[in-house]
């Protein structure tokens, strides 16, 4: 009877041990799956982070490729385009294009995670899908931009050519006209330009302005050789009178008598000139010899 309890409490115990040790088990692989869904769900809240961060990075990226747009369409419809301006202009397209070519990288890079990923996130591909049509479009935008300054840069060069051949025949013409005048104002110079002489005969025969071939013969005037350094250049536009300082006096080359007069100062003799063009028709020089 005493080895029948022992036994029945032996038993009793062994189910007891059983039961614990079960329940043990259930207790450790429950928490075994509670980890590994606290692990799944911390790398989907990682990944979810990490794409919607990339994707707020792309879109602001997209808003200011918009704003440089904005500014690239002011500028380029200005009308005094100039160095500086197109300088301008092409340092944002390149900037543009640094921030299309990173977005497009960041783009890829997405689809790749979506790829590999293990999860499902709705909405994720359609909005990767709209950010890549959206570099597409501004792309395009910029590619035509380059065409267009492309253009504009032919034109301009093209302008800067047509100018300095202008330029360089105003200068040409400008140069021509200096010339022309200079010569104009010799030739004007040259035709209101006279010179006189006077003195006794024996001075205007050292002189050679008078010669002569014999003692009654006439004297020659202003034959060659003549001492040219002896006489007086005037502008017959504004010498009409000449002093000669002497009682006697006599003109030896050819002026009309209408053109002239003497007029007598004291005791000396003041020629004028009435009609300067009349005067110096026949000749631009004049020698009077005085006693």
């Amino acid at each position: 009877m005493q080895r029948y309890i022992v036994l029945i409490i032996t038993a009793v115990i062994i189910a007891s041990i059983s039961c614990t040790h079960f329940e043990s088990q259930k207790e450790i692989v429950a928490a075994k799956e509670l980890d590994s869904l606290r692990n799944i769900k911390n790398r989907l809240e990682s990944e979810i982070d990490n794409y919607f961060k990339e994707i707020e990075t792309i879109e602001d990226n997209l808003n200011k490729v918009e704003e440089l747009e904005w500014v690239l369409s002011v500028q380029s419809t200005g009308e005094n385009i100039n160095n500086n301006v197109t300088d301008n202009i092409n340092k944002k397209i390149d900037f543009i294009s640094q921030i299309l070519r990173s977005n497009a990288i960041k783009v890829d890079s997405l689809k790749n995670q979506l790829k590999k990923s293990s999860f499902n996130i709705s909405g994720l591909e359609k909005t990767i899908s709209r950010l890549t049509n959206k570099i597409k479009v501004q792309n395009t935008y910029i590619e035509n931009m380059k065409s267009e300054l492309l253009k504009r840069d032919e034109l301009i060069l093209q302008r800067d050519i047509a100018i300095k051949g202008l330029t360089n025949n105003i200068e040409t013409l400008e140069s021509e006209n200096a010339q022309k005048n200079e010569l104009i104002e010799e030739q004007e110079q040259t035709l209101h330009t006279a010179y006189y002489a006077f003195g006794t005969y024996k001075e205007l025969k050292q002189e050679r302005i008078l010669t002569s071939n014999g003692l009654f013969s006439k004297p020659k005037v202003l034959q060659k050789d003549f001492n040219k350094d002896f006489f007086l250049k005037i502008d017959i536009r504004e010498v009409t009178e000449i002093p000669l300082y002497s009682k006697k006096i006599k003109i030896h080359t050819t002026h009309p008598k209408t053109s002239y007069s003497f007029e007598k100062k004291g005791d000396c003799y003041l020629l004028k000139i009435l009609n300067p063009n009349q005067f110096w028709e026949i000749s631009k020089y004049l020698v009077i010899e005085i006693d």
